[in-house]
């Protein structure tokens, strides 16, 4: 799994992260002073750094600027107050909420690892009840869900009618239904045939018994 370095000012937000993230498998450390920056960086190597945009310790920019000078690849998230979903600041950048919601980390996070934040969310309800959540977070965990439920719903809904509706095309050209009504339709014809050569020949009998 993906490694990921924090450098966040609140220290329970940061531990919070730190906690959903390991629980998902993610190789996690955390950084407390600038100064170590660099050596962290370098012994650490991580694929991803979350950090605080707007921090009381050290300037972001400068920050951003060492870190993608060290490791050109690497991915950032920014935690910015009440930021409201995952917004893209540039290829390499992504920005959520501070408090940290669960959902947009999980997803912000599986976008810049490159991989399925469904996967992810499916993984953290099995440990949800695990990690303590406030009011809010819970609150728009639930939302999210319900909104994931329902993009469930319609897709299940939409695959079903094409499921439907691709029976009903096939059926019409499946060479055994074609061979059934074809061979339905010669026995009706044999068998109309039948009738005309008997209704043929009763009358042939009827003038012979007149002439006689």
């Amino acid at each position: 799994m993906s490694r990921v370095l924090l450098f966040v000012d609140d220290y329970s937000e940061q531990m919070f992260v730190q906690i959903v993230l390991k629980k998902l498998g993610f190789d996690v450390d955390a950084l407390q002073n600038v100064h170590t920056l660099g050596d962290r960086l370098l012994a650490f190597h991580p694929q991803l750094m979350i950090l605080s945009e707007e921090s009381r310790k050290f300037s972001t920019e400068a920050v951003l600027n060492q870190a993608t000078a060290q490791i050109p690849s690497l991915c950032f998230i920014l935690l910015k107050k009440k930021s409201g979903g995952v917004d893209t600041v540039s290829k390499e950048i992504l920005r959520i909420s501070s408090p940290v919601q669960p959902a947009e980390l999980i997803t912000a996070t599986a976008r810049s690892c490159q991989l399925a934040p469904r996967t992810l969310l499916e993984k953290f309800k099995k440990f949800r009840g695990q990690i303590q959540l406030t009011e809010d977070q819970e609150r728009q965990l639930d939302l999210y869900e319900r909104n994931e439920e329902g993009e469930k719903n319609a897709s299940s809904v939409y695959g079903d009618y094409l499921k439907e509706h691709a029976v009903k095309s096939l059926s019409v050209f499946d060479p055994e239904e074609v061979q059934k009504t074809m061979k339905a339709a010669r026995q009706k014809t044999e068998a109309q045939e039948d009738i005309d050569k008997e209704r043929r020949a009763f009358t042939v009998e009827l003038f012979k018994k007149k002439k006689a």
